[in-house]
């Protein structure tokens, strides 16, 4: 019963949280794209993004920085690739428990090289379009990560099996090269995520995950060096459940070790549908896991609003 009471208390301080934080988007209707949600490391893109109850190795600082508090030893991850063939992307990152709580540093950037620019002079139809070079494009996210147990907090000693974690992130996007077309076309940005992580029992974890929940008013926001234009940076709400069924301490028992993990997202200031992830995680011998996940993202038209499903 205590653990009941710990958990629907967790629920409604992450709750009123993400509520306060949706009065920053209120005065800013554009957004910029946040890299981390492309950039998330391998093991979790395996499994569908899966991950809000998992989050037990360095990728936590990625999708749930709650789960670096079970960390036990230096933890590092490494990832890069590439999007549509043209954009690539790098994601480093790694944790390190020390007395005082778990500290991780993040880092997630998406280049897309070479875009022509183009000037035009005339009008009707002597307008002529002049090649005016190339740019690359941008993004970047470095994260400041922090976790620990919730028990550790002086009002929050009754919370047993409850871990949070935050991030704090410094944004930079923008144009090299282009010309003075571009001049000024660069900017940075702050913003903050906050995790938890429950675990009534030894088989089953329950997180709760809000990205970019920062208010506005308290720097929640990407600025322009052009003419100090403002952008939101889309938060997301985010729920998961990892289950153990075969393994040590799993429903099932067994040798080897096979995991279940569900998510659901909720983009709090975008009009868009919620989506949901799943993955399977199964460890045949000590050295080597074979996964598996589907990873739901929102796709949007002129008529209609829906899904990718994305094995």
């Amino acid at each position: 019963m205590r653990g009941v009471l710990n958990l629907k208390k967790c629920l409604v301080f992450y709750t009123i949280i993400i509520l306060v934080s949706c009065g920053a988007f209120a005065d800013v209707t554009a957004s910029i794209a946040d890299p981390s949600d492309i950039g998330v490391g391998a093991r979790p893109l395996a499994l569908g993004k899966a991950y809000v109850g998992m989050s037990d190795d360095a990728n936590g600082i990625f999708m749930n920085p709650a789960g670096l508090a079970d960390i036990q030893n230096v933890k590092l991850t490494s990832m890069s690739g590439q999007v549509l063939d043209d954009i690539s992307y790098v994601v480093i990152g790694g944790a390190n428990p020390t007395n005082y709580g778990v500290f991780g540093l993040g880092y997630t950037t998406v280049n897309l090289p070479n875009i022509p620019v183009t000037t035009t002079t005339g009008s009707g139809t002597l307008e002529t379009v002049i090649n005016a070079g190339a740019t690359n494009y941008f993004s970047s996210v470095l994260m400041l990560s922090y976790s620990n147990d919730l028990s550790k907090i002086m009002f929050f000693k009754g919370f047993d099996n409850v871990t949070y974690g935050v991030n704090l992130k410094y944004f930079t996007q923008g144009f090299s090269g282009g010309g003075s077309a571009l001049k000024g076309a660069n900017g940075t940005g702050f913003d903050m995520d906050l995790g938890m992580q429950y675990k009534p029992m030894k088989q089953i974890t329950f997180g709760l995950f809000g990205s970019n929940i920062l208010p506005a008013s308290l720097g929640g926001k990407f600025t322009w060096d052009k003419d100090g234009v403002e952008e939101n940076i889309p938060a997301v709400a985010k729920a998961g459940l990892t289950a153990k069924l075969f393994g040590k301490d799993s429903f099932y028992g067994g040798r080897q070790d096979v995991f279940l993990n569900t998510d659901m997202d909720s983009f709090i200031s975008q009009n868009r549908q919620s989506v949901y992830h799943a993955g399977v995680e199964w460890w045949p011998i000590s050295i080597m896991a074979l996964r598996a996940g589907i990873d739901q993202k929102p796709r949007g038209s002129e008529d209609s609003n829906g899904v990718d499903n994305n094995y």
